[in-house]
């Protein structure tokens, strides 16, 4: 039964057996086991309801110890990110000069994200335009031609709401739909975009 993938509580019944067998059949997954002797039939109900009550008890037990064993690796993913987090904010607060934070800025979102690409947009002076002053894994034309006004696509809608903004599919969104041509060049997939301020 259980090389077949069933899963199901079992009671062995047997005309003849043994110390030796009762022991092989537990170890198979039987939960109980019993040898057709006088009366037997009286004693294999109640045998039965034990068994399903110790089958369903192993089964919520496994669950709980699924649940913790997520809790666990999820705790344990936070504390990681957390230590990502204060090592980022170091090295980014290492410098004094825009340049080298806006370079520590981007180099520790790729690493914390897990992506190969990331961007450090500023306002023009007039506030209705965004420029790419440090970048990773972008081609250079792109980064250094690429002007997104405020309020438009995924990274100009981010900064004029002040909320991140995720893209999962940059084919299907329409407020990529202007720059899909570029996207397809640079190779996006998904956009992430975050206002600092």
């Amino acid at each position: 039964i259980r090389t077949l993938g069933i899963d199901t509580p079992v009671v062995m019944v047997t005309g003849g057996g043994s110390e030796q067998l009762a022991v092989e059949a537990l170890k198979s997954g039987a939960l109980d086991y019993i040898v057709k002797s006088d009366g037997y039939l009286t004693a294999l109900p109640p045998r039965i309801q034990r068994a399903i009550a110790q089958y369903g008890l192993q089964k919520a037990n496994a669950k709980l110890e699924i649940e913790r064993q997520l809790a666990v690796n999820r705790a344990n993913e936070h504390a990681r990110r957390l230590r990502e987090l204060q090592q980022a904010s170091v090295r980014i607060n290492s410098s004094l000069q825009p340049r080298d934070v806006r370079t520590q800025a981007v180099n520790q979102a790729t690493s914390l994200l897990e992506t190969e690409m990331a961007s450090f947009f500023l306002l023009s002076e007039d506030g209705l335009t965004l420029k790419i002053v440090a970048s990773r894994g972008l081609t250079v034309s792109y980064a250094d031609t690429l002007r997104i006004p405020v309020g438009k696509g995924v990274i100009g809608s981010a900064v004029l709401s002040g909320e991140p903004l995720a893209v999962t599919d940059v084919m299907v969104d329409p407020r990529v739909s202007q720059y899909t041509e570029l996207t397809q060049r640079e190779g996006f997939r998904s956009i992430l975009a975050v206002p600092l301020l």
